[in-house]
């Protein structure tokens, strides 16, 4: 064998053990498409549907986030800066991270489809600047808050907060053990 055929048998015998021989049976040879075969039956905690993932609905996405609305800090159309409800809210936050200080706070900026992407950008950027300060002041250390630009995050349709169909811009607070 010349050294210019040796890539090529090597590459042949490689491909022919990506494929899986076929499976022996032991089973008596029967037409799989007249016979009628049972599927296995699941135990029953198999058989409970999980909830899915994805919002169906509208009401089902709001359903899904209205737990978790009180995590979030609307910001009115233009506005880059906290009101005073929002900041005693991030302060509260501050209070209950003061006493777990492994934990790691993430903030995560979203819009819900309004204006020019890169002006939400810049928008959402500076809501995040303005969250952390407010948690900075709080007393948690810089070293503790991440900060992510998500950009649109749903369509209007499907935002949590009725805040968010008017246009609102949402930051999210989240934290990590």
């Amino acid at each position: 064998m010349d050294s210019r055929s040796t890539p090529i048998a090597i590459l042949l015998l490689l491909s022919a053990c990506g494929t899986t021989p076929p499976a022996a049976t032991n089973a008596p040879s029967q037409n799989l498409a007249t016979s009628e075969v049972a599927p296995p039956n699941p135990p029953d905690a198999a058989r409970e549907e999980a909830p899915p993932l994805i919002a169906t609905s509208r009401q089902d996405h709001i359903r899904s986030e209205k737990k978790l609305s009180k995590r979030y800090i609307s910001f009115a159309p233009n506005e880059l800066s906290l009101d005073e409800a929002n900041r005693k809210k991030l302060h509260g936050y501050a209070q209950e991270l003061k006493n777990r200080p492994k934990t790691v706070v993430v903030i995560k900026a979203f819009s819900y489809g309004a204006g020019s992407r890169a002006y939400t950008l810049a928008a959402l950027e500076n809501q995040l600047r303005a969250v952390s300060g407010a948690l900075q002041e709080s007393g948690i250390q810089k070293t503790r808050i991440r900060q992510v630009l998500m950009g649109q995050r749903f369509q209007k349709k499907f935002c949590p907060t009725q805040e968010c169909s008017n246009g609102y811009q949402i930051v999210e607070i989240d934290w990590k053990d």
